[in-house]
């Protein structure tokens, strides 16, 4: 029989036990509220009524090119769809809003706190590239009390406040926000040029 010394794998096997466990994944399921304005209006009229306009200009103008009317809010739709927020992960030096398309990943050093629950901006907020209502809220925001922030929202009922070594904040809505912040608070202290 041979004998295997497994000496020089336990380094390898415990480094593979430690990336294991040093990534954390939080989902972000839409609320009631997102689901109808995604689902509802977003299909229903988004999609649907283009589609019904297409259909009856076609026969009235006799006119076939005239069915890809809803082609264009189809393009709109999944570029939305591309983009919302499916999830958070926290590993050992980024926090990373998980999209399909184009995530967004956030350096742990660059973060100063968490809270829960997160308070929002009084105020008239104006929204500087966003999406808002299909699948949530997202995207970048000016209030004139906070200045600049960030929203990654599909459940205004879990916000969780981030707030930047730079002053500025973030608003997140993880599924377990307690766990989430704790989480959060945790790696920070950790991260290299973390507080």
């Amino acid at each position: 029989m041979l004998a295997v010394d497994p000496a020089p794998y336990r380094e390898a096997f415990a480094l593979v036990c430690t990336m294991a466990v040093s990534e954390s994944h939080y989902r972000a399921p839409l609320s009631r509220r997102a689901r109808l304005v995604s689902y509802g209006v977003g299909l229903g009229v988004w999609l649907g009524v283009p589609a019904v306009l297409g259909f009856g200009f076609a026969i009235g103008f006799g006119d076939p090119a005239l069915l890809l009317f809803p082609v264009p809010f189809a393009v709109l739709l999944w570029i939305f769809w591309q983009l919302r927020v499916t999830g958070y992960r926290l590993d050992n030096d980024a926090l990373t809003v998980v999209r399909p398309l184009r995530p967004r990943r956030i350096p742990l050093r660059d973060l100063a706190s968490a809270l829960h629950p997160a308070s929002l901006p009084s105020g008239a907020t104006l929204g500087v590239a966003r999406i808002d209502g299909f699948f949530g809220r997202q995207g970048r925001y000016w209030n004139r009390n906070w200045g600049h922030f960030e929203m990654y929202v599909t459940d205004e009922t879990r916000l969780v406040e981030l707030l930047r070594t730079d002053g500025r904040r973030m608003i997140l809505s993880p599924d377990r926000p307690e766990a989430f912040v704790e989480d959060l608070r945790a790696r920070i202290g950790k991260a290299p040029g973390g507080s």
